[in-house]
């Protein structure tokens, strides 16, 4: 009976761990925006239990050039919490954006002050054209707290549909194009450390 209880507890476990939310995603999940509108999305991150705090992150976020533009990045500040700042970079490129940040402050503080659930950056973007279930997607990445130690996450994506514009007159409507179409960004979930060196 004891051994039972032991592999049912193990079982239950591994079912919680496989179970658990994302450590980081995309927000919101799902959008339908008219065409020719700015859209944000938000990249967060969330700790679970016993988990150190992250002082250092580098994430490629893909998205569609021909339906989407990449216009401007707002970074958050909970890896800023004694005022002396972080390091930020942005490097968009055609379909990609690579945001940078590293903090200067001490792990201790970083522990004491940091949250569990938080938002990393905003980033927005222009709507080009019509399309439904678009996808952005979280891509390479490389987490780390403030010894350098890599710390993995499960992945999370969203979808953007873009609709007819905002002043469309009624009767104008039109059939949102891609729709079912099998796209090279589609989502997926990813656990573990997928940065390789370099790129």
């Amino acid at each position: 009976m004891i051994r039972r209880l032991a592999c049912i507890c193990c079982l239950w476990t591994f079912v919680t761990a496989c179970r658990a939310d994302p450590l980081l995603w995309i927000e919101p999940v799902s959008q339908n925006i008219p065409v020719g509108s700015d859209v944000t999305i938000t990249l967060g991150f969330r700790r679970r239990g016993g988990d150190p705090a992250l002082a250092a992150y580098d994430v490629t976020v893909l998205y569609d050039p021909q339906r989407l533009s990449y216009s401007g990045t707002s970074f958050g500040s909970q890896l800023d919490q004694s005022g002396r700042g972080s390091f930020r970079l942005v490097r968009p490129g055609r379909g990609s954006v690579d945001v940078v940040e590293a903090s200067l402050d001490p792990q201790d503080v970083l522990a004491g002050r940091q949250g569990s659930s938080f938002i990393l950056v905003a980033l927005k973007f222009s709507t080009l054209a019509q399309g439904r279930r678009i996808p952005v997607t979280l891509s390479a990445f490389d987490l780390e707290d403030a010894s350098g130690a890599q710390l993995g996450a499960e992945l999370g994506g969203a979808w953007i549909s873009i609709g007819p514009p905002a002043d469309a007159p009624p009767g104008s409507q039109q059939e949102l194009s891609g729709a079912g179409s099998a796209h090279p960004y589609a989502p997926v979930k990813t656990v573990g450390y997928k940065r390789s060196g370099g790129s």
